[in-house]
């Protein structure tokens, strides 16, 4: 019998597998994924790590993940999750408010070299009415390969290449029926999209499962030639992130897109024309048309989003042995850590 079994090899359960294996070096622990690690909803995340959070209860998901996070960044290649020069443009009425949101970090006014770089780089952005607050404890993670360094930092955790079809309760342990076989585990944590949960044979969960809707999520590519020196933006009112990507040549443009109901799974893991045409729409509205003609192609996906936005960390059997974590509600990167602190903290009493 193994001592922890994850289901799902994206940024949630390979979080969750280096917590368990790195709290108790003793135990082993499996990850379960038909895919690999870092795949998934992860593959097309903007990998966007911030100080904020809209909600108490982000917040304290943010905290709770900060020295996790810290930890990370002491043994990760130095490219998979690199500090931001971060600027935050919102409303001069807005800046109180915005200002209780955070959750870590530090807020500075702009440097004059701020305004005179947002103001030669983007040149066609309308300031009028707004300010800009600089942010300190702003990272971009490349969340696909940070899932791998996390998993590969574990020497007691295992991957497997395996779909999970049920989880099935004997006694005081968990039968877990997967493409290969059966493995029995002493405790489950199902880190997947609800569309992929396998069947369970589970008392009804003393936590009612919150309210949740699939949301399509897409980030476009803006070739405009970002250097070491680009600041990365978050233009508040209009939920529109620019994060600058030198290596590659472009700037990963994350917007707003009013699309629900989506079908399960991942689906279309490129923008479509649809999705090109509304992004630019925005960026073009709010950064300037210049800027969103640059845009061409991106990564998208379907995330699944709960009530107020909070990432779900529940425990579906009385003892708290079988746990689900997922739904990042958008935020899955910058919650992983905080959810697999409280996930394993949940395990380690069991």
């Amino acid at each position: 019998m193994i001592d922890c079994l994850v289901v799902g090899g994206g940024i949630i359960g390979a979080s969750v597998a280096h917590q368990a294996a790195s709290r108790h070096p003793g135990w082993a622990v499996h990850l379960l994924d038909p895919r690999g690690i870092g795949c998934g909803t992860t593959a097309a995340s903007a990998g966007l790590y911030v100080p904020f959070g809209a909600t108490t209860g982000i917040r304290s998901l943010v905290r709770d993940g900060e020295p996790v996070f810290s930890a990370y960044r002491s043994f990760v290649a130095e490219d998979t999750i690199r500090e931001l020069r971060f600027l935050v443009v919102l409303r001069t009425t807005a800046r109180s408010a915005f200002l209780a949101t955070m959750a870590g970090g530090a807020a500075h006014e702009p440097t004059s070299d701020d305004l005179a770089w947002l103001a030669d780089r983007y040149p066609e952005c309308d300031l009028a009415g707004h300010e800009i607050v600089r942010l300190d404890g702003a990272y971009r993670v490349r969340a696909g390969e940070l899932a791998g360094q996390l998993v590969a930092a574990s020497p007691n955790v295992r991957v497997v290449a395996a779909s999970v079809n049920a989880v099935r309760r004997h006694e005081r342990r968990w039968l877990v029926e997967h493409d290969h076989g059966t493995t029995t585990a002493a405790r489950v944590v199902l880190a997947v999209g609800p569309w992929d949960l396998p069947a369970l044979d589970a008392p009804a969960p003393p936590v009612a499962h919150p309210p949740e809707d699939r949301k399509r999520v897409v980030a476009l590519h803006a070739y405009n030639a970002p250097t070491a020196t680009d600041r990365a933006v978050y233009f508040l009112d209009d939920d529109v992130f620019l994060l600058p990507e030198p290596r590659l040549g472009y700037t990963v443009t994350s917007f707003y897109l009013d699309r629900w109901d989506q079908p399960p799974g991942i689906g279309e893991p490129v923008p479509t024309p649809s999705d090109q045409a509304a992004g630019r729409a925005v960026v073009a509205r709010r950064v300037g048309p210049s800027f969103a003609a640059t845009c061409a192609g991106g990564r998208a996906g379907t995330d699944v989003y709960q009530a107020q936005r909070l990432p779900a960390v529940l425990w579906l059997d009385a003892d708290g042995s079988l746990l689900f974590a997922g739904a990042g509600s958008g935020s899955g990167v910058r919650l992983a850590p905080g959810m697999a602190a409280r996930a394993v903290d949940r395990l380690t009493a069991v």
